[in-house]
């Protein structure tokens, strides 16, 4: 009989070890108080987080962005050479941006990190995306789907504006992870380094 307990004893310490043991995933990711999920499902894809950073003017924090994948990825010339792979980039302001900044900042890291012809060509998208920017308040969401096809811009949810050019997509991530990002902590942490 004192074996039996004995037993009983052992396997419901043992149940209890396996439980306790098993490893723990962590469903969001945080940076300066914001929290991203680690995946999330859009359009029937799976993202995974690929990295977190902050955008910093002077001494002011501006936003967390959150970079998504299909898969993982450390280099910028990798993440912008699939072409044909979809991207989600989510920008979480910790300040009130006007949409004139906005305006200015897409214009200024567009001319900054795309060059030669097709770039010249993509001048009237870079209007159209600035045409749809408004003002960003502090703890509210933009979002851009990042498609082989277009670019898709969601405020607070609210879909804004689809730019249909193909490769325009890859030329607005290499704003925030191209040689010129508007600082290097946010393309770092980006690219998950």
């Amino acid at each position: 009989m004192n074996v039996q307990k004995a037993l009983v004893s052992a396997m419901a310490a043992l149940s209890t070890l396996a439980v306790v043991a098993r490893p723990h995933t962590a469903s969001a990711a945080k940076l300066a108080d914001v929290t991203f999920d680690d995946a999330l499902d859009m359009d029937g894809r799976k993202f995974v987080l690929n990295g977190l950073g902050l955008r910093k003017f002077a001494i002011f924090k501006v936003y967390v962005g959150a970079l998504y994948l299909e898969k993982k990825a450390q280099s910028a010339d990798e993440i912008l050479a699939a072409s044909q792979s979809h991207k989600l980039l989510k920008l979480r302001f910790l300040r009130d941006v006007g949409a004139k900044d906005m305006r200015k900042a897409w214009s200024e890291g567009f001319e900054k990190n795309c060059s030669g012809i097709a770039c010249q060509s993509m001048k009237a998208d870079v209007d159209t995306l600035n045409a749809a920017m408004e003002d960003c308040k502090e703890g509210q969401t933009l979002q851009f789907q990042l498609t082989p096809e277009a670019v898709v811009v969601w405020h607070e949810g609210v879909r804004k504006v689809e730019v249909k050019k193909a490769g325009f997509s890859d030329q607005v991530l290499a704003i925030f992870i191209g040689k010129n990002p508007p600082n290097e902590a946010l393309r770092d942490g980006l690219l998950g380094k």
